[in-house]
């Protein structure tokens, strides 16, 4: 769960990206602007990647859970299949 401050700044950010890509034209860009533009542009790709680590992360516990299910109805069955002792 995020905290308010956490939420804040990311608001504040996406409205910050918003504002550089509206404002962008590298032709008439100074270098102080290139390095504002980076700042925000990676701090847009550093949150990107952690939402895209969430999701992974998440897959693979989905994926485990999936895998335990099945190994689980597979013991299952073959319970259900050995009921009779004699060979």
């Amino acid at each position: 769960m995020e905290s308010v401050k956490k939420k804040k700044k990311k608001k504040k950010a996406e409205q910050e990206s918003r504002n550089v890509v509206e404002k962008v034209d590298l032709e008439k860009m100074t270098l102080g602007d290139w390095f504002e533009y980076m700042k925000v542009y990676m701090r847009m790709v550093d949150e990107t990647e952690e939402m895209i680590e969430g999701m992974r992360a998440k897959s693979r516990r989905v994926h485990q859970y999936i895998a335990e299910q099945k190994q689980a109805q597979g013991k299952e069955m073959d319970v259900e299949f050995n009921l009779d002792p004699s060979p």
